[in-house]
């Protein structure tokens, strides 16, 4: 019996910049009049990500922050990952940040993440993410809303 061909890979589908270089350019307009401290990198092969640093208003505490675009962007957001420093809870519970490391920047059903949001917009909600952090390691308390926890896999 003659042996089966394997069964061909999928192709992997084109990244998003790909297909649609117009939204690239915006997005590097964008991002370099509003936050030029970041810059382009590549990262798992072709996903494009942001990196760049942020400095907490309320602490002086500088955060280097990667955002990595989804394969699908911009029909999915761009999620936000801390590189430095290592978060620091103060002994409390870990809370808005997911067991992949990626910040909670929003719920996802409550309609925050529309196709015209920008790698620029999703920097100004981690730096108020940051807020958020400072002041929860402070006093124990996030300000804003927050989901259901059970709905939520936190770290």
């Amino acid at each position: 019996m003659a042996a089966q061909p394997l069964p061909a890979k999928p192709a992997k589908a084109q990244q998003w910049y790909v297909i649609n270089p117009h939204r690239l350019v915006l997005e590097k307009k964008v991002m370099e009049q509003l936050h030029p401290q970041f810059y382009t990198q590549f990262i798992d092969g072709d996903k494009l990500a942001w990196i760049g640093d942020l400095v907490s208003q309320y602490s002086g505490e500088k955060f280097s922050v990667c955002l990595v675009y989804s394969e699908n962007f911009p029909s999915t957001g761009i999620d936000a990952f801390i590189l430095e420093p290592t978060i620091d809870w103060s002994g409390r519970k870990p809370v808005h940040i997911y067991k992949n490391q990626k910040l909670c920047l929003f719920y996802p059903g409550d309609r925050s993440w529309e196709t015209n949001t920008t790698g620029a917009t999703v920097v100004g909600w981690v730096a108020a993410w940051f807020f958020c952090y400072e002041t929860y390691r402070h006093v124990g308390l996030w300000p804003g809303r927050a989901a259901d926890a059970q709905d939520i896999e936190w770290l």
